[in-house]
């Protein structure tokens, strides 16, 4: 079955009426055509480097000493404190509480603590932190940094 298209031509006081096949016809396109591939080739992506960093940490053999250890959680409490609350309940930055941790997968985890969130507050610290030293803390935070308060330095 063809389909045709009918076609009105007006030509002086006389109109012209003929049909053509539908094929000579073009459909206007969406001027964002590739806009659901695009947007399945971002979610892939993002899915592939939260993974890669997972597996980076898991590979690494590097090893945290306890004085490094101590430096960490220092840094934790006071750099992270000074947005997320000084006890880790939250402030300008969201609470670091296990409660609150609970219902975050860790790789998303990982990658705002690495990645930082652009737009808010929230910088990146992979300049100033390991892949495996960010896995050691969240791993505090998860099994309740705030009920060892007083093992943490205040120097």
């Amino acid at each position: 079955m063809h389909l045709m298209t009918l076609c009105v031509i007006p030509y002086k006081k006389y109109s012209l009426v003929t049909t053509f096949p539908d094929s000579q016809f073009s459909i206007p396109r969406s001027p964002f055509p590739n806009m659901k591939r695009l947007s399945i080739l971002l979610f892939v992506l993002l899915a592939l480097s939260i993974f890669s960093i997972e597996n980076e940490i898991l590979a690494a053999d590097e090893k945290i000493s306890p004085e490094r250890q101590t430096e960490l959680l220092y840094l934790l409490r006071h750099d992270c404190g000074s947005c997320h609350g000084m006890m880790l309940k939250g402030g300008l930055g969201p609470p670091l509480l296990p409660k609150a941790l609970s219902t975050k997968p860790k790789p998303l985890l990982l990658h705002t603590i690495l990645e930082g969130r652009p737009g808010t507050a929230m910088p990146p610290w992979r300049d100033f932190l390991t892949s495996t030293e960010v896995e050691w803390l969240v791993e505090q935070l998860i099994n309740g940094i705030d009920d060892v308060y007083e093992e943490i330095p205040t120097r």
